[in-house]
């Protein structure tokens, strides 16, 4: 019974390696790999534009506080000078 078991156990392990892995799963998998950096690539590409779009803009921010400081200053210290 011990023989006959081990030769089963035996033909099924090389069943299962002689049929090797799927192409169609490899095939599969590879796609989603590549789509999932391509995602990745994607966002961190969007991300790095809302950070520009967000720093272009608390600059603007900064240079027209900028301007109505200077421009209280000089209305302090009696207008604009001829």
């Amino acid at each position: 019974m011990k023989k006959v078991f081990l030769l089963f156990v035996t033909v099924g392990m090389l069943a299962f390696v002689a049929c090797g892995p799927n192409q169609e799963a490899e095939k599969a998998k590879n796609l989603k790999d590549s789509l999932t950096k391509d995602s990745l690539m994607k966002d961190s590409i969007l991300g790095v534009e809302k950070l520009a779009m967000e720093a272009d803009s608390l600059m603007k921010i900064k240079i027209a506080d900028s301007l109505k400081n200077d421009s209280i200053e000089q209305a302090k210290k009696g207008g604009k000078k001829k």
